[in-house]
């Protein structure tokens, strides 16, 4: 007799659940790459030359592609919502970008997220394959200008760049159509043995001007993560009590702009090492304000601004623990009583199992620097260890890089 057959019902079909992670980070890994690859061939800037939807027809036979794999391209693009996609009343299925992707991923406009993506890409991913080595070791990486440990003063920013390849992007984001692509692999084999080799001027892959574009390609990934919370970072609380406002480590100016927009009343300083204030005052004049100022100097070595209002924005956790006493001491020193610090960090779960960019990052930073991501239980025994009381937190919900966490000083 043969046995019988039972089918459920179709709601009740699936997949393996405990393969479902590791099958999606693997293809996000694979939309990752296929973003990567349409930015260096400009695609996205091309079709925001056009007027409107575009078929996949239309658009490959005006720039000599293949229908087929341009078409199956678009798709992915749709899927991964850099693209939309609708129906035309000829039936035929149309695209163009998305309003996020017309904001962030052209290179004709600032603000952008363009040069995160080349970082992601080029310092990241570098420095993850030293992953077994770094386990081992237990070291940092080094500075990417001489070769040497990060000096205290250089660790503001928390990231070094490991054999970058020369970016695609010139300094203000612009394509270059006659831009050749790196050759990866060519870089790879001029590798010295050194896991934690940089690009010096005797590196075989050094290219003059290399280390000031990577600067400028970091200040616009900051200036471009800061853009999609900026509004949201100054409502998180009442500060318009406030009059001297001090931006340490304020990059592009972004930020302090905001500032200056939100409260009427208050002067905003912006306090950065020379080569960033004279990038931020160059490339960034869109930041203008006749009550913003820009400051040279090193947090761990100078003199401070005055001011009753200190903003630190991805600064800790960038830092070892030494000369986060040496920040905070310094801060609370300078203010007055009843002043006020705002600490711009995304903070860990109390369990640290979210949210996703500070787990991820923290791992990257313990491979970089002697910085660390916190929760805030630990931000609050940080600040309260420096006499900082009333430690209040809000989130910044969506994906980002931001959270606002303010202290202050006692009367």
């Amino acid at each position: 007799m043969a046995s019988e057959r039972v089918f459920v019902n179709e709601t009740e079909l699936r997949s393996d659940p405990d393969a479902d992670c590791v099958l999606e980070i693997i293809n996000a890994a694979t939309r990752f790459k296929v973003m990567m690859e349409a930015i260096e061939m400009g695609l996205f800037d091309t079709l925001e030359t056009e007027e409107g939807f575009v078929t996949p027809h239309s658009f490959a036979s005006k720039h000599g592609y293949d229908v087929d794999i341009t078409e199956r391209l678009f798709d992915v693009l749709s899927c991964s919502g850099l693209l939309e996609k609708e129906i035309s009343s000829k039936g035929s299925y149309e695209y163009r970008n998305t309003s996020g992707t017309r904001k962030y991923l052209t290179k004709s406009k600032l603000p952008t997220l363009l040069n995160l993506a080349f970082l992601e890409e080029t310092m990241v991913f570098r420095t993850l394959e030293k992953l077994p080595d770094i386990l081992k070791s237990g070291k940092r990486a080094m500075n990417i200008m001489n070769g040497k440990p990060m000096a205290a003063s250089q660790q503001q920013t928390g990231v070094t760049f490991h054999n970058a390849p020369a970016q695609i992007l010139n300094p203000m984001g612009k394509y270059n159509k006659n831009t050749e692509k790196p050759d990866i692999k060519a870089s790879k084999e001029n590798e010295t043995k050194d896991v934690y080799a940089i690009p010096t001027p005797s590196s075989p892959h050094y290219k003059a001007g290399q280390m000031a574009d990577l600067q400028m390609q970091f200040m616009l990934s900051m200036d471009g993560i800061a853009a999609s919370c900026a509004s949201a970072i100054v409502q998180a609380f009442d500060l318009f009590s406030h009059r001297i406002a001090v931006d340490l480590g304020g990059g592009s100016g972004r930020i302090a702009n905001e500032f200056a927009n939100m409260f009427p009343e208050m002067e905003v300083i912006v306090f950065d090492l020379p080569p960033v204030v004279h990038a931020a005052q160059k490339q960034f004049q869109h930041h203008r304000n006749d009550r913003i100022s820009f400051v040279e100097g090193d947090m761990l070595v100078d003199s401070l601004p005055k001011g009753d209002l200190y903003i630190l924005g991805h600064v800790l956790h960038g830092f070892s623990k030494a000369n986060i006493n040496t920040i905070l001491k310094k801060i609370f020193d300078k203010l007055p009583r009843g002043g006020s610090l705002l600490v711009l960090e995304k903070v860990l779960s109390d369990d640290k199992t979210a949210p996703d960019i500070p787990i991820t990052n923290n791992l990257v930073l313990s491979m970089i620097t002697e910085g660390r991501e916190r929760t805030i239980i630990e931000y609050r025994k940080l600040l309260m260890k420096h006499g900082f009381k009333n430690t209040k937190m809000r989130r910044i919900e969506g994906f980002n890089y931001y959270d606002a966490i303010l202290a202050k000083k006692p009367f």
